[in-house]
């Protein structure tokens, strides 16, 4: 693929998208999934599809060892249900 090629398939792309995000900026469901990405902006989007799925109100991700040094004690199985206030 040459490069103009390219550049208009994806001008064609972000049009694309900023005319669909206009449609459903009335959708709440989209609306909060898109504020709780911005939460997020450092994850993969694997990754915070699955945090979504875990804990869709999540303010806080962090690793076993972390929640340790922040003097954390987590039951095993329960990573998923702790949350921090903000």
């Amino acid at each position: 693929m040459k490069s103009c090629e390219l550049k208009k398939r994806c001008k064609d792309y972000l049009e694309k998208l900023i005319t669909e995000t206009k449609k459903e900026r009335s959708n709440d469901s989209i609306l909060e999934y898109l504020d709780f990405c911005s939460r997020f902006h450092g994850y993969s989007f694997n990754n915070t599809l699955l945090i979504w799925t875990a804990r869709p109100g999540a303010t806080r991700v962090a690793g076993f060892k972390t929640w340790q040094e922040m003097g954390r004690r987590i039951k095993k199985g329960k990573g998923a249900s702790l949350s921090l206030p903000p």
